[in-house]
């Protein structure tokens, strides 16, 4: 089953314009989306296991250009409409089914699947902490492709991961931790890997450094819902619903997106992105209807006429977000 034609995902905006970070208003906007995306999920006992930027979609191709703030005086480009749709629903586990042990793209990937512990919803909720970084300042924020490295990029940004998580390890990983400490570096880490964890910093300073001058007012609510979603004890990490209350998402903040439709242009990209549904008969309903709960939620009127989840049913919404050029009908 095929679904509609969307824009490019946030990855392709971010690389397109040479991986600037987004104005703060914007990730504000998209990280409200994808956390009650993530909610709606969790709710129906599903977990996603493979959020990343390039599997958040804008629903507009459409971009336009607006005056940079603070540190140049340039013009950036952003997108027309902050409107997103999560995507990729094929490893999408329900609670009760068999979970695999590895799970979720590597730079995005929660401490407990390193360490072989085993996973549920809380995994879904350390991605976004790393997308929210990733939007802020332009760069995935473990670039790595090997487990202890990884894990010492963690403890670079994080501190020192809990000894009651260590113990818990598997056998495998447990070869990682001498003493309850992690054996980093060791005898076969080159010095590329040591440039690359040592150039890391803590969340503030990161953000400082490398994200748009407009986070900076809101720093001290940023890093505290980073810090949150990134609790390496899975069972200590926000949730998704508590994370939709976080004050960050109650300051109101200035629309970076001209109000003018007028001057939007096309971002320009080949084919179109589609969700095919995928192992459950009720996936179909769940993936438009997670789509579209995504869709429209900030500063909405939300007029809900909603049939039950399951085979050949789907909700039907019609919102007006508030960066939204027009209403949008959902049937």
């Amino acid at each position: 089953m095929v679904f509609e034609k969307l824009g490019p995902s946030l990855f392709d905006f971010l690389r397109k314009n040479e991986y600037r970070p987004f104005p703060i208003d914007l990730v504000q906007d998209f990280a409200r989306q994808l956390i009650c995306s993530v909610s709606y999920l969790h709710e129906l006992q599903l977990v996603h296991t493979d959020l990343k930027p390039e599997n958040i979609l804008l629903v507009s191709l459409d971009y336009c250009r607006a005056a940079s703030s603070g540190r140049s005086s340039s013009t950036r480009v952003v997108p027309a409409s902050s409107s997103i749709k999560v995507i990729d629903f094929g490893s999408a586990t329900f609670e009760d089914q068999y979970h695999s042990s590895i799970v979720s793209t590597r730079h995005y990937r929660a401490p407990e699947v390193i360490l072989g512990m085993g996973w549920t919803y809380p995994c879904d909720l350390w991605s976004v902490g790393c997308i929210i970084i990733e939007l802020l300042t332009g760069d995935a924020l473990f670039q790595t492709h090997e487990n202890l490295e990884h894990l010492a990029m963690m403890e670079q940004v994080l501190g020192p991961i809990p000894e009651s998580l260590i113990q818990r390890s598997n056998k495998i990983c447990s070869k990682y931790f001498v003493n309850n400490r992690l054996c980093w570096p060791d005898t076969s880490t080159t010095k590329k890997s040591v440039k690359a964890v040592k150039k890391l910093t803590g969340l503030r300073r990161l953000i400082l450094e490398h994200g748009d001058s407009s986070a900076v007012p809101h720093l001290d609510l940023l890093v505290d819902l980073l810090t949150e979603l990134l609790r390496y004890e899975p069972e200590q990490r926000i949730s998704a619903s508590a994370a939709l209350q976080h004050p960050f998402f109650q300051v109101h903040l200035p629309n970076s997106i001209p109000s003018s439709a007028q001057s939007s242009q096309h971002l320009q990209q080949g084919g179109g992105h589609v969700l095919v549904a995928q192992q459950h008969g009720s996936q179909v309903a769940l993936a438009t209807s997670v789509q579209q709960q995504a869709s429209g939620l900030h500063h909405s009127k939300i007029t809900p006429s909603v049939a039950p989840i399951g085979p050949g049913t789907q909700p039907s919404f019609a919102a007006s977000g508030r960066n939204s050029a027009a209403t949008t009908h959902y049937g």
